[in-house]
C-alpha cells in the first residue's frame, strides 16, 4: 500500500493517529462569494460538528491560536504542488503553545471526529511541509513552541521544542556558547530540527545523520498521554539525553515519518568547535565518472579521513538554484542530454 492510501486509512497525516473523520465535501465561505482563492475540500468534516469543534478550539488557544482565514491560510499550502491548486489545502490550521493545550486538541480532535496533520513549522522542504497530505485535514502547527530548554556545555547536548529551526539553534548556541559547540546543519536553516529529524534529514557536520544523533523525545500520543522515550522513562533521569537506551524496546524510530504521535521535546547531540576544518567541492563532468568518484571516497570514510557525510548532487539541481529553466531549454518534456552537457560546461 502507498503512503497516500496509508495515511487515507490510518485517518490523520504526520502527528497523531486519532478517530475515524466524517467524510464530506464541504465548501467555506470564501467559495460561496467567490473569492480568491477558492479551497475545495473534498476531504473534512461534516459542516456543524466542524464548527462546533472550532468554537472550541478557540477557547483552549484563542484567536491568536486558530487560523480559519482564506489568505492566512495560504501559508499552509504546497508552496511548490503543480496540478491543481485544491491539493493539499487545509480546512484550519491550530497553532498550540504548551504540551497541555496539544492535549486538549486531541482530545476535543478525538471526540467530533477532526482528522489532524502536524507540522513543526512546516519549512522542511523536500522532506515534508505545513500541507495535509489529505485535502481538507485540520493543520496542527507547532512553530509558537519555539523554546531552547537546556543548553549543556559539560555533556554536548540541547534540548529543543518542534518550533525551534536550525537557525534559531544555531543563533542561540551563539549567545550561550560564543560557538564553542557546533550542531548540524542542513541546507535549509529554516526548517525546525525537531521535523527535519523525524524526516531522517540529512547535515553535514559528523552529527550528519540527524536521526542518529537525536537522543530523547517527549511524545503526545494520539489519546493525550506522554511518553518519554529512552532514559526519559524514569522521572529525573539525568542520562535521558545521553543514551538513547532504555529499560526494553527502543521505540524513537516508531515516532519518525509516522503518525503514532506527536513529537514535543527533543535532546540532539553537539560537537565541540574543531580547531581548524576544510571544506571542499568535487566537480565531475560526466556522470561515468561518479563510479570512480564512489570508490575513492569509500575508504576515506571508512577509515575516518572524511568524518563528515559527503552530499552528491546533479548539475540540474545546481543549475536550479541561480537560474530557470527557460534560459537553457523552451521546448517541451525533459532536458535533452545535451542541453544538460552545455548547463555543466
Amino acid at each position: 500500500m502507498d503512503r497516500r492510501r496509508l495515511l487515507k486509512g490510518s485517518l490523520a497525516g504526520g502527528g497523531a493517529a486519532l478517530a475515524s473523520p466524517l467524510l464530506a465535501s464541504i465548501s467555506n465561505d470564501a467559495a460561496a462569494k467567490n473569492t480568491k482563492p477558492v479551497r475545495k475540500l473534498t476531504f473534512g468534516p461534516v459542516a456543524p460538528e466542524f464548527k462546533t469543534a472550532l468554537k472550541k478550539f478557540h477557547s483552549v488557544l484563542g484567536d491568536e491560536g486558530v487560523v480559519t482565514d482564506e489568505r492566512k491560510l495560504q501559508e499552509f499550502y504546497d508552496p511548490y504542488f503543480y496540478d491543481r491548486e485544491d491539493h493539499f489545502v487545509p480546512s484550519a490550521a491550530l497553532l498550540p503553545a504548551s504540551v497541555e493545550q496539544i492535549q486538549q486538541i486531541l482530545k476535543l480532535a478525538n471526540r467530533h471526529m477532526i482528522a489532524l496533520w502536524t507540522s513543526s513549522t512546516g519549512r522542511n522542504y523536500g522532506y515534508g511541509g505545513a500541507a495535509p497530505e489529505v485535502n481538507g485535514t485540520v493543520v496542527l502547527n507547532l512553530r509558537r513552541m519555539n523554546r531552547v530548554l537546556e543548553i549543556n556545555q559539560e555533556l554536548g547536548y540541547a534540548v529543543v521544542e518542534p518550533g525551534v529551526s536550525f537557525i534559531d539553534l544555531y543563533e542561540h548556541l551563539g549567545r550561550e556558547t560564543d560557538h564553542r559547540w557546533w550542531m548540524s546543519c542542513p541546507d535549509i536553516g529554516w526548517g525546525s530540527v525537531i521535523g527535519n529529524t523525524l524526516e531522517h534529514g540529512m547535515g553535514y557536520t559528523p552529527l550528519g545523520d540527524h536521526a542518529h544523533t537525536q537522543c530523547g523525545m517527549e511524545v503526545v500520543l494520539a489519546n493525550g498521554d506522554i511518553v518519554r522515550t529512552g532514559m526519559g522513562a524514569m522521572s529525573g533521569n539525568k542520562s535521558w539525553h545521553l543514551y538513547h537506551y532504555g529499560f526494553g524496546p527502543r521505540i524513537d524510530n516508531l515516532f519518525m515519518q509516522s503518525n503514532f504521535g506527536i513529537v514535543t521535546k527533543m535532546g540532539v547531540q553537539l560537537m565541540p568547535r574543531p580547531e581548524v576544518f576544510l571544506s571542499g567541492n568535487v566537480d565531475i563532468k560526466r556522470d561515468e565518472d561518479l563510479p570512480l568518484f564512489v570508490d575513492t571516497i569509500r575508504p576515506l570514510m571508512i577509515d575516518r579521513t572524511i568524518h563528515n557525510y559527503p552530499i552528491l548532487g546533479n548539475i540540474l539541481g545546481y543549475a536550479s538554484f541561480i537560474s530557470t529553466r527557460d534560459k537553457w531549454y523552451q521546448g517541451d518534456g525533459p532536458l535533452p542530454e545535451a542541453v544538460i552537457q552545455r548547463i555543466s560546461d
